[in-house]
């Protein structure tokens, strides 16, 4: 079903009201547009979700689900062996919260780059004269 110029504006114009609050669109602001455009606006789940990264694109937007993908393929290449270091993690923490646009602080990047690495295998390098993964046990894990 073809979707019309009119719904598509009114979705995208949508999606502009439910990002006002900044730039940074978390995956739970994400899911309920998505939930709208299939509901509200009768349209299909891909045609919806193109509309919606297009509108980001133009804009400026920055998805949470998005900056996730980019930061697991950083890791994938920092990641010898299955292993990232102290370093890699921490650059991959700045790089996050650049992707996300200073929406996240530094504490929760951290957080989420440790549930990223956790559910990729990934693990952390030894540190330290001692070797211990410390650095990566003080990250809390949700």
């Amino acid at each position: 079903m073809a979707v019309s110029e009119d719904v598509k504006k009114r979705f995208a114009e949508y999606v502009k009201v439910q990002a006002l609050g900044g730039r940074y669109i978390d995956r739970e602001t994400e899911k309920k547009i998505l939930e709208d455009g299939v509901m509200r606006f009768e349209l299909g789940l891909d045609d919806g979700r193109q509309i919606m990264l297009g509108v980001a694109s133009d804009q400026g937007y920055v998805f949470e689900s998005e900056a996730e993908k980019r930061i697991a393929e950083i890791l994938e290449d920092y990641a010898d062996n299955g292993r990232i270091e102290r370093r890699q993690f921490n650059d991959a923490v700045g790089f996050y919260r650049r992707f996300c646009a200073f929406g996240v602080s530094e504490d929760e990047a951290k957080k989420r780059i440790k549930k990223i690495m956790i559910a990729n295998g990934w693990t952390a390098k030894r540190n330290g004269m001692l070797g211990t993964r410390r650095w990566f046990n003080k990250v809390e894990a949700e």
